[in-house]
């Protein structure tokens, strides 16, 4: 059984130093609490010689269903 999510969405996080920007999917209960910006090789190594702090993220699209995300 897939869990389902309150929130469900489509976000970039921005690189503040250098522009670069990232994209991707995420889903959470909370948005309040929610300080999600990526876990994949590239921002991790990007939030290392960084710090997170230069980064900001920016919600493209909310899905009703985290599988509505996957047929964008």
């Amino acid at each position: 059984m897939v869990k389902s999510y309150k929130y469900n969405f489509v976000y970039i996080t921005t690189n503040l130093i250098n522009s670069k920007q990232y994209i991707s999917d995420h889903s959470c209960d909370n948005m309040e609490k929610d300080y999600y910006f990526g876990s994949g090789k590239l921002i991790i190594k990007a939030f290392k010689k960084y710090t997170r702090t230069n980064f900001k993220r920016e919600i493209l699209q909310f899905f009703e269903t985290k599988e509505g995300l996957k047929e964008i």
